[in-house]
């Protein structure tokens, strides 16, 4: 009745051949046929049937409803275009091209609808399936489409159960009228558990509920890899890319622009607690007839228990200058120029294998469109590839995880390295709007720190904020990083982090009634911090609080926090246990190498490096040249004290109050020292119940202070002496300055007083454009002005030879012999040249180029 029998016998190999509209209408009259294979083999056009004329395939009449008949099979387009498809009904349910495929193993592919026009007064509604329950729709497409329909209205697929849906698009029209709680979308109206995978849609959508630009309902499916354009209006809950979502999205993007009655999202309508949204944005603009919810991303978040404020929105932006918005529940607003930068997008890199591209100028495009632009690649949080951080943005997306409460992937995303690749500045974040990054155990997270490795890269943070702003919400361990390292209280184990070469200029960390509070970490059980400065900045809380950290270590045993090459000049106010480095130590933790220059206020226990210390902490090799006060156990290294302190002075200025000392206020029992030293000028009416039992804490006069031999008799090591051990941790130019350590001493700070000025420039300016500089003591004998291997070997030919006049040159004492004797001469001046500290570029002349060098610390301080 329908036309001549199809060609091919329907199986995957030989599927029956569609040629012509005939071929096509007789498909959906037999559903004895719904469970073959076809392949479209030439375009068709199907504008001879009107009305409810063609035979859409397949059969629905309710859920579960026996007398349903699904196609099952596999349709193949084979490429082609099928036009003007037509269906309008005021009966039926289920309409499309289509009308109900339901089976793992049913498939459409490859193919193109063009001007498709449905209009039905009923549910599931799509150009090419009105309801898919399972199966497969594949690379297939809808241009210049009218879709109407009640409720559940897509432009491809009215409701897609637990269907998959891959590269598919749409552009065109669609409509849905269906009242509360019903859903359009431009590609798809409703979905159940099913997937969208790399779709899209160009869609002009209007809907009464639940309207997007891609989905109009995400019940518990999946979105990944998609987009879409266009306008979306006319709704109770309407999202440039999905209307309403408790399902998971990631990296999406949405440009459509949105209006709304209710909620008017950029991306999201209304996001549900079980909304999963990662690493997508939106630049739509948005508006609201009634002046309810706007969201740049997100217009409302509906929690799912009483009380739950935090969706899990990940990685996700929107741009509050298309937007004109700067509010959402849930992501980051950030400029349009910070839209189109790659080093934006701190984890759409690995994160997201690949699926981001940047074109130069323009916002991210998914790898799939076939944009011409560059992978954004910031690092893969490997040792060998960390995650790279040039904004202040960067910073504030590592502890961005914290809010989605997803434990797992903070601690996986805390694991990792990072590297600073600028000087960068936080003032943009005020109040507790910072992400502090790792997250000690309290009533809403599991404990989570960071365990991984961030390098400063010998950058500078500056002007990092961080307040209490709900005095019923106090907080602890707080700074840039709130908990990093910790004990595993089941295994007895340390999992460290650590922090390295980084400056922290003028923090601002206002933090009352908590503890743990510091400029760079509120909570060190296990940590190793090296070569970090905080410059400037003021530091207040409660008790335990610190310059760099503010509780240093862990009760149980363990040796794994260390504090190392590190120094504070912040005014530090607290409590109790109050410190310039470190407010509290305990547990096996240690500083060593530290100085600070801090002012330093407590109630008890405060210090100009550290506050208190318990039993098995130690303090070595460091220094305080500051001012502190407390009312009581107030000290120039340490106010209360029950650790170690060794090889350490302090000549800060200490109150005399209750248990005060030039060193250390009050020494308990098992509290010991090694070779200390205090200013007794400086503080001559205090030295302290430690001090005053211990012979190993010494009062000094400055003069003495500021001589080598009074810390070199004493045991330390200083340049240029061996008999205290071969690492030259301490230097000093006598008379006019206390010791400092080696890596203090700035290039081009030739000569005493400390500090780069005119002294260290005449010296300079004796060398300059000098490149022949002398015979080193007799000792270089090849004539490059540098004492090594070639001039060893010269040496070497003449040894233990005796009578030979002048040997080479290697008779050094004048005897005639080449012995002992001037072998001690050739080593005095082994591999060392007269040159060397003024030829900063070391390329063996002092000119222009070494000028420079001098002048990047010309009087920047000693």
């Amino acid at each position: 009745a329908f036309g001549q029998p199809w060609s091919g016998s329907g199986t995957a190999e030989d599927p029956y051949q569609i040629w012509d509209a005939c071929d096509m209408q007789a498909i959906g009259a037999d559903s004895n046929y719904w469970d073959a294979h076809f392949k479209l083999m030439a375009d068709v056009n199907l504008a001879s049937y009107t009305g409810a004329q063609f035979n859409i395939i397949g059969e629905y009449f309710g859920p579960n409803d026996p007398n349903n008949k699904p196609f099952m099979g596999v349709f193949d387009g084979n490429g082609h275009i099928i036009t003007n498809f037509t269906y309008s009904s005021n009966a039926l349910e289920a309409i499309g091209l289509f009308r109900y495929v339901n089976d793992v193993n049913a498939i459409i592919r490859n193919m193109t609808l063009s001007e498709p026009n449905i209009t039905v007064n009923n549910d599931y509604v799509g150009s090419l399936v009105g309801l898919l329950e399972k199966g497969t729709i594949l690379n297939c497409s809808v241009q210049d489409a009218n879709v109407l329909g009640h409720a559940y209205v897509g432009g491809l697929i009215g409701y897609n159960k637990s269907g998959h849906i891959e590269n598919c698009h749409f552009k065109g029209n669609v409509t849905g009228f269906g009242g509360f709680d019903r859903s359009c979308g431009g590609l798809v109206g409703h979905i159940g558990d099913g997937e969208v995978f790399r779709c899209s849609a160009d869609a002009n959508v209007m809907g009464d509920y639940y309207t997007g630009g891609l989905v109009g309902n995400n019940c518990s499916g999946k979105v990944q890899q998609c987009y879409s354009y266009g306008e979306v209006s006319e709704s109770g809950g309407s999202g440039g890319l999905v209307g309403r979502n408790s399902g998971i999205i990631v990296d999406c993007y949405s440009h459509s622009n949105v209006h709304a009655r209710y909620w008017s999202g950029g991306l999201i309508g209304r996001n549900h607690s079980d909304g999963q949204i990662t690493r997508c944005y939106s630049t739509g603009t948005l508006s609201v007839d009634g002046g309810y919810w706007r969201g740049g991303l997100i217009a409302e978040y509906v929690p799912s228990v009483p009380g739950d404020l935090t969706p899990y929105v990940l990685d996700c932006y929107w741009d509050v200058e298309t937007s004109d918005c700067n509010q959402s529940e849930g992501g980051m607003g950030l400029t349009t120029s910070q839209m189109r930068d790659p080093t934006t997008f701190l984890f759409w890199g690995c994160d997201s294998n690949s699926a981001w591209v940047i074109p130069q100028g323009d916002y991210p495009h998914l790898a799939w469109e076939d944009v011409h632009g560059e992978t954004i690649d910031n690092g893969c949080g490997a040792e060998s590839d960390p995650y790279l951080i040039r904004s202040p943005i960067n910073m504030q997306q590592i502890g961005e995880i914290a809010v989605t409460k997803d434990e797992a992937k903070m601690q996986q995303r805390w694991s990792k390295h990072y590297r600073l690749e600028n000087d960068i500045d936080m003032s943009q974040f005020t109040g507790d709007s910072y992400n502090i990054i790792g997250r000690p155990a309290d009533m809403d997270y599991d404990q989570r720190p960071f365990t991984g490795v961030f390098n400063g890269n010998n950058h500078t943070i500056s002007n990092f904020t961080y307040s209490l702003t709900d005095p019923f919400e106090p907080e602890f361990a707080v700074g840039l990083f709130g908990q990093v390292g910790e004990h595993d209280e089941v295994l007895g184990g340390y999992n460290p982090g650590t922090i390295k070469n980084l400056q922290l200029v003028d923090p601002n960390i206002q933090y009352q009634d908590s503890w743990g509070i510091a400029a760079l970490v509120g909570w060190a059980p296990a940590v190793q911090i090296e070569n970090c400065n905080i410059i400037g900045g003021r530091i207040t809380g409660d008790w335990g609080v610190g310059g760099l950290v503010g509780v240093l270590g862990h009760p149980a045993d363990g040796n794994l926090a260390i504090i190392n090459n590190c120094s504070s000049s912040a005014n530090i106010s607290g409590q109790a246990a109050v410190g310039a480095i470190t407010g509290f130590m305990t547990g096996k933790s240690t500083v060593q190498g530290s100085f600070s220059s801090a002012i330093v206020t407590g109630g008890d226990s405060a210090g100009g490096l550290v506050g208190s210390t318990e039993p098995n902490s130690s303090i070595i090799n460091s220094y305080f040249y500051g001012s502190v006060t407390a009312d009581s156990n107030v000290g120039g290294i340490v106010g209360k004290n029950s650790g170690s302190i060794d090889n350490c002075y302090s000549t800060g200025f200490v109150p005399d109050v209750n248990n005060s000392g030039g060193l250390v206020g009050y020494g308990a029992i098992d509290s010991n020292y090694h070779k200390s030293f205090w200013d007794v000028n400086i503080n001559p009416d205090v030295n302290g119940i430690g001090n005053r039992t211990d012979p190993n804490v010494i009062g000094k006069t400055t003069a003495e202070m500021q001589t080598e031999s009074t810390f070199t008799d004493a045991g330390w090591d200083f340049v240029g002496e061996v008999i205290n051990g071969p690492n030259d941790i301490w230097d000093i130019c006598e008379g006019t300055n206390y010791p400092k350590f080696v890596w203090q001493k700035r290039a081009a700070d030739f000569v005493c007083p400390d500090g780069v000025n005119f002294i260290d420039y005449a010296f300079f300016a004796a060398h300059w454009l000098q490149s022949i500089y002398g015979e080193c003591g007799g000792v270089e004998l090849t004539g490059d002005g540098k004492v090594n291997w070639v001039d060893f070997a010269l040496f070497a030919e003449y040894w233990m030879l005796t009578g030979c006049g002048e040997c080479g040159g290697a008779d050094f004492t004048g005897d005639e012999n080449v012995d002992l004797a001037d072998l001690y001469v050739f080593a005095t001046y082994w591999l060392g040249f007269e040159y060397a500290e003024v030829d900063l570029t070391e390329d063996g002349q002092v000119g222009l180029d070494d000028l420079g060098q001098f002048a990047e610390n010309w009087l920047a301080g000693l």
